[in-house]
């Protein structure tokens, strides 16, 4: 289980850089076939790496790129579509999409350090009791 959460974690951290590279490289002016391989090329890890190869293949097959997107996020959490799904300008959904799942990535390591840093003083704090009482300071 724990392990799962923090493959969930992972993909959670790709999936903004991967929707702002893929919206640079079509800023720039290439088609999608080759923004995608550029992609692919400079990912390490292979499962994302299949990922991203199933939803270019999806993408070449006619379907449409917001809905097959969602395969590079965790189940637990829904692709977020804003106003910027039904704009053309796919660039323009990429980076807006990055951005948000950017701000979500902050506010979830936020969370976890308002949750973490009290438990390690309650921790620390246990264990200093504990020292107390074997030692009988």
């Amino acid at each position: 289980m724990i392990k799962n959460i923090l493959n969930d974690y992972q993909l959670l951290k790709k999936f903004p850089t991967f929707c702002f590279k893929l919206s640079n490289l079509l800023n720039t002016g290439l088609d999608l076939r080759t923004a995608f391989s550029i992609v692919l090329k400079d990912e390490e890890n292979k499962s994302y790496q299949h990922k991203i190869k199933q939803i270019q293949q999806k993408l070449l097959a006619g379907e449409p790129f917001s809905k097959n997107l969602s395969l590079l996020l965790p189940q637990y959490l829904p692709l977020h579509l804003s106003q910027t799904d039904r704009i053309p300008d796919l660039s323009l959904f990429l980076s807006e999409t990055g951005e948000y799942y950017k701000n979500k990535l902050k506010n979830i390591n936020h969370l976890l350090f308002k949750i973490n840093y009290p438990l390690f003083l309650l921790s620390l704090t246990l264990l200093a009791i504990a020292l107390f009482i074997f030692f009988q300071i």
